[in-house]
């Protein structure tokens, strides 16, 4: 579900922004227009105003992180937007909202092909949580949104969601890497099975990893593994190592693995890209026959 659905809905809605979005040059007008209220007007400037919009049947739509985060993770909740609704008296509908990280990324400008998904869950009467201090409802109101966001990410961010995003990563570098990003992402497919797999591994290195298009891809899907992308060749490594916004989970490395360089001991996963589809598989070590 997306804004313009949201507000179908309900269409009596008022948004607490920040200065980014109050002082845009594209859009600023319409919400100024809306009677949006931006958070740094401070409370006693803007809680009359809101006062007078909930008397008006408005029901208030507040960001407690004040900003997206880098990663799309969930991040601290401020107290105010609590204190908002203390002073009100209005209850609490909580709103998970996903995708938006991968659709409009922070400190980028250009909308990505992406799907967004808004969950609204169970209204939280201000009965319920009234007598808490503020420091306890935004950690209870953070933990509610958490946990179904993790529930949202485990059924949608699959391979075959993070992979227009990949093929996005590697556009505009020259006919030569999209084409071999397109054929991979493509021939990844078969291993779909393999990526998705909600394993424990912790560390996991990619051997022959290439222009590093299956490593991203395997560790935007696996976020709680570190992945470590070994490729031997120099200008495959720079390609990857140039690749934009790389997860923090992914390390690519110059160097061709061997047992001087590290032991297997090390990894609780071995994955080996390789187009020699003779080399069978054991319990640690899986051979794909891929050609990086």
């Amino acid at each position: 579900m997306d804004l313009p659905v949201l507000m179908s809905i309900n269409p009596k809605l008022i948004f607490l922004t920040n200065d980014w979005v109050w002082n845009n040059f594209f859009y600023g007008k319409i919400i100024h227009y809306a009677e949006f209220l931006p958070v740094s007007a401070g409370m006693d400037v803007i809680l009359p105003r809101l006062k007078s919009l909930k008397e008006r049947g408005y029901s208030i739509v507040v960001f407690p992180e004040g900003t997206r985060s880098a990663d799309c993770s969930i991040l601290r909740f401020h107290q105010g937007a609590f204190l908002l609704a203390q002073e009100l008296k209005m209850d609490i509908v909580p709103m998970v909202l996903h995708g938006a990280g991968y659709y409009l990324p922070k400190k980028d400008f250009m909308f990505r092909k992406g799907e967004i998904t808004l969950r609204i869950m169970p209204r939280v009467s201000s009965d319920n949580y009234i007598d808490l201090a503020l420091r306890e409802q935004a950690s209870l109101f953070r933990k509610i949104i958490k946990n179904e966001y993790s529930e949202i990410v485990k059924r949608k961010e699959t391979a075959e969601y993070f992979r227009s995003l990949v093929l996005y990563k590697y556009a505009y570098r020259g006919w030569a890497t999209v084409s071999r990003c397109k054929h991979l992402l493509n021939e990844s497919k078969r291993f779909d099975e393999i990526i998705n797999s909600e394993s424990n591994h912790k560390r996991v290195r990619i051997l022959n990893s290439g222009i590093g298009t299956f490593a991203l891809l395997y560790a935007l899907v696996n976020k709680h593994s570190e992945i470590y992308a070994f490729e031997n060749s120099s200008s495959d490594y720079k390609i990857a190592e140039t690749t934009a916004n790389i997860p923090t989970n992914l390390h690519y490395i110059h160097a061709v693995w061997n047992s001087e360089l590290d032991s297997a001991e090390n990894f609780d996963l071995t994955i080996i890209l390789d187009s020699d589809s003779k080399n069978k598989s054991s319990n640690n070590t899986i051979y794909l026959p891929l050609k990086s």
